[in-house]
């Protein structure tokens, strides 16, 4: 026998209902192999209507149960005999229904608490992924504000250095507008008849250096100054300020390094620094330069032997030595020429020496400190340094990829 787990729910009652139907009489258990009586049509299991006609059997006579043998219907106390049970095909197939039924409902429901036990577990670790999760976004956005601190930060020291070094600038440059001022001054007052062109001359280089610096003020000066002049020297107006303001730089350092005391240039009441004449000579000297040159013309030219297998070959580059007194040609002829530069003023059209090389070459450039050394790239790749009085490669460096 076999109990049917009745199923909770809403269909609890309409299942309750039916298993009466399907419960044997004798054993009261739900059927198992139904067998229903011919006669009554009342149905048993079929071992325990088996069991009954062997009671019936046993109880006049000793003996098993055979075809005369009979028992009473427990339902209607009719008499039946094994010949007249039969199988009731229906009603085994009702009990199978119900107990596929009842395991089905008893899976889902062990599912089902399966799942509430799986959600209890799992809602404390959904909780701490949660934290965790929040956690991580506020480091990451407290690291991301730390980063953006940090750039704010140096962004306002560099302006601040930035802002520092053109006060700086802006004292020195007050400093500069003082003094020359004072200088065209005591020129002015002190010029004599016989020096009258040279004093012109020295006005003029200073009042260029004044107004290529923007210091000249309308009206101020009374010195002519020719317009196509001043155009040359504005022209090169940024260098000439990059060139004024890393010497005045410089200075500074100097000064500072020296407490304040350095014989070139010394603090001027705490105004700005106090223009050195060496600087300032020699920036006039420049700015001079510029008013009066302004064109260049050839002095020499060098037509150098053609290459039968590569006729009008470029110089690709040019490089004069440490003395200024030879300089190097070299490009697509696979050699290094040397000249000497008085000879070739001259009129002198011959090398004074060259060096046969196995490329063609892309680059010179002499040694600041050894006077015969001379490095060439080629357009293999490979740069080599070459001993000029030897003729000879020192050492190769393939650094380079065509």
């Amino acid at each position: 026998m076999s109990a049917l787990t009745l199923p909770r729910g809403a269909h609890a009652r309409a299942t309750s209902a039916m298993l009466a139907h399907v419960t044997c009489p004798i054993c009261l258990e739900p059927f198992t192999d139904a067998h229903c009586v011919a006669t009554c049509g009342h149905t048993f299991c079929h071992g325990c209507a088996s069991a009954a006609l062997d009671a019936a059997a046993a109880a006049p006579r000793d003996g098993g149960a055979d075809a005369g043998v009979s028992a009473r219907c427990p339902t209607c106390s009719s008499m039946f005999t094994s010949a007249q049970l039969v199988p009731n095909a229906a009603v085994n197939a009702m009990v199978a229904a119900m107990k596929s039924g009842a395991s089905e409902a008893a899976a889902a429901s062990t599912s089902a608490e399966d799942g509430e036990d799986d959600l209890e577990r799992l809602t404390p670790l959904v909780k701490t992924l949660s934290e965790k999760h929040r956690s991580l976004v506020l480091e990451s956005r407290a690291v991301s504000r730390e980063v953006l601190k940090e750039f704010l930060v140096e962004s306002r020291a560099r302006k601040q250095a930035s802002a520092v070094a053109l006060e700086r600038e802006l004292r020195c440059l007050d400093a500069d507008i003082d003094a020359v001022r004072r200088e065209i001054e005591a020129l002015g007052g002190g010029a004599r008849v016989s020096h009258e062109r040279s004093d012109l001359h020295d006005k003029e280089v200073i009042a260029h250096a004044m107004e290529a610096l923007g210091l000249t003020r309308p009206g101020e000066s009374q010195i002519v100054i020719d317009e196509s002049k001043r155009r040359r020297v504005l022209r090169q107006f940024s260098e000439l300020q990059s060139w004024y303001s890393k010497r005045r730089s410089a200075e500074r350092d100097d000064v500072t390094s020296d407490g304040g005391k350095s014989s070139g240039s010394a603090l001027n009441g705490g105004r700005g620094y106090a223009p050195d004449s060496t600087t300032m000579e020699e920036f006039s000297t420049i700015i001079d330069t510029f008013k009066r040159y302004s064109n260049i013309s050839i002095a020499a030219e060098i037509r150098g032997e053609e290459d039968a297998s590569n006729p009008g070959a470029p110089v690709s580059s040019i490089e004069f030595d440490s003395t200024q007194e030879y300089f190097a040609t070299a490009g697509v002829s696979k050699r290094i020429q040397f000249y000497n530069l008085e000879h070739v003023l001259e009129g002198s059209q011959q090398p004074a020496d060259e060096i046969n090389t196995r490329s063609k070459l892309t680059c010179l450039s002499y040694n600041k400190f050894v006077k015969h050394h001379i490095a060439a790239s080629d357009y293999e790749g490979v740069v080599s340094v070459w001993d000029v009085e030897k003729k000879c490669s020192i050492i190769d460096f393939e650094e380079h990829e065509k």
